[in-house]
């Protein structure tokens, strides 16, 4: 295990699937038990989510703990991600691209405020966001050499965009194929599952700090439940978007990152169809249909 990724455990370990909670929108609540995947800002005292706790703003992060990251000025953050970038330039020139270096990650990204920006603005960036974040997915599955440079991208991102709560869904879904490491029980921490999709509510008893990992069994299940095709459709065209990524870099040999994606959603697409025909001793014409388009 590489120190980094030892760290990422170490963090993880210190700090009943309800589904009758899909769709609802959950009250206040003191109570620890209730502030279970309601994310990092979450506040027991209040029972509600706060931006500052104890007079401190909070600060995400994937790679430092909650005393560590307070020391961490996003200048350093930022340094950190550019060398990154620039050794990521390698296995695609994605990285290299003004949209990522001067917009998102350039010097004036230090000064960025989503609230002081216009609405198309903000939605520019976003769009930005999410193919950086589809990009850094295809990373996390390969050897250290690439996927140490990609968690540094997205620590910087976290912090400097709150992606974690303006694009937790894509970021969810991004690093749904890590769903066994320190890093997806980290971000489970840090982003409120109760205020995006109902679709996702399912992780909430894995955000609690030190449980076991979630299964792929479990993913499954819930792709092949009834009234999940939304979700088995964001899948497949999560693993569209992820070929289109290596058709874009030109690499005849798929990566170990891009292979482990696919591999991970036809395997739980797969799974889920069994669950589902074993359910109802059928395939259903709302799971053909949503399937069909990406065959």
């Amino acid at each position: 295990m590489s120190s980094l990724t030892a760290q990422l455990a170490a963090i993880h370990s210190n700090t009943n699937n309800n589904t009758s909670l899909v769709g609802q929108s959950l009250a206040p609540s003191k109570r620890h038990e209730d502030a279970i995947g309601r994310g990092i800002r979450h506040s027991t005292q209040v029972g509600y989510s706060l931006a500052v706790q104890q007079g401190k703003f909070l600060k995400p992060s994937i790679l430092h703990d909650s005393a560590t990251v307070e020391d961490i000025p996003l200048t350093t953050l930022r340094e950190n991600c550019v060398s990154s970038l620039q050794q990521l330039q390698a296995i695609d020139s994605f990285y290299a691209s003004s949209s990522v270096m001067s917009t998102l990650c350039g010097p004036h990204s230090l000064r960025y405020e989503r609230g002081l920006n216009t609405n198309a603005s903000n939605t520019q960036t976003d769009q930005l966001l999410r193919q950086l974040l589809l990009n850094i997915a295809t990373v996390l599955g390969d050897d250290d050499k690439w996927k140490i440079p990609a968690l540094h991208v997205l620590e910087y991102i976290l912090r400097r965009y709150d992606v974690h709560i303006h694009l937790a869904s894509h970021l969810l879904l991004c690093t749904l194929p890590q769903h066994e490491s320190p890093l997806f029980s980290r971000i489970l921490q840090l982003v409120d599952l109760t205020s995006i999709s109902s679709h996702w509510l399912f992780l909430r008893p894995y955000a609690a700090p030190g449980v076991n990992p979630i299964p792929r069994s479990i993913i499954a299940k819930w792709t092949g439940n009834d009234n999940h095709e939304e979700f088995m459709v964001q899948l497949c065209q999560f693993a569209q978007q992820v070929a289109s990524v290596h058709h874009q870099q030109g690499n005849n040999n798929v990566r170990r990152g891009i292979s482990l994606i696919l591999s991970f959603v036809a395997a739980v697409l797969v799974e889920a169809i069994i669950t589902s025909s074993n359910r109802s001793q059928s395939i259903k014409d709302s799971t053909v249909r949503a399937l069909l388009p990406h065959i």
